[in-house]
């Protein structure tokens, strides 16, 4: 049973996480209004972005072939 609750969990983890993440900013809109939840929203986002490695390096290279342009 415990098994069987697990592989279900696993499966349709991007259904809970999303859920989860919809309950949260539902929960931020009633409290602090919608203009926050936007701000909250947007900086999760640069966050999420920031914290990948791939895009960092991605961005360097960018920054760096700029630099080296001008």
């Amino acid at each position: 049973m415990l098994a069987e609750f697990i592989e279900g969990l696993l499966v349709n983890r991007k259904k809970y996480l999303g859920a989860i993440g919809g309950f949260l900013f539902g929960l931020i809109l009633i409290q602090y209004g919608f203009v926050k939840m936007l701000i909250v929203l947007a900086i999760t986002c640069l966050g999420y972005n920031l914290g990948d490695m791939e895009k960092i390096k991605r961005i360097k290279k960018v920054l760096i072939t700029r630099l080296k342009e001008d």
